[in-house]
């Protein structure tokens, strides 16, 4: 019987032994997912920091730059050398730009050549006036 007591105690002390290594593992386990947790959501947080960053910034300019141009102000472009959507609105806005200033450009011209024209028209109907004048004149000395 005793022999039995002590294989009993030994089984006793074996399974306490056991449920203390399992209990170690449980503790270590949980302890390296919640690190893991933690490392994940600061570099989560990190990345959509960066991500915010590369979208408002190049944003902001695209959005500075048009708010100029709305008030006729067309000597700026964006510099923006993102190959992703904002780029390509950045390619767009500096096109848009180029082309106000080019139909401008075009309006300017044309306007002269209205000037120009208007001149000339001004100083033909002035000659016409002069000869129709010199014309009446000689016609009352007949």
């Amino acid at each position: 019987r005793d022999s039995i007591d002590v294989l009993g105690e030994m089984q006793k002390e074996r399974v306490a032994l056991e449920e203390q290594m399992v209990s170690t593992i449980i503790s270590n386990t949980t302890l390296q997912f919640l690190v893991i947790a933690i490392v994940f959501t600061l570099g989560s947080l990190v990345f959509a920091l960066i991500m915010t960053n590369r979208i408002t910034v190049p944003l902001a300019k695209a959005v500075s730059i048009a708010e100029t141009v709305a008030q006729g102000d067309l000597r700026n472009n964006i510099t923006i050398e993102q190959k992703d959507e904002l780029g390509s609105l950045a390619n767009a806005v500096n096109s848009m730009i180029e082309g106000l200033n080019s139909v401008i450009g075009e309006i300017l011209k044309s306007s002269n050549r209205v000037g120009s024209g208007s001149k000339q028209i001004t100083s033909t109907s002035q000659q016409v006036s002069s000869g129709a004048n010199e014309q009446a004149a000689s016609n009352d000395n007949w």
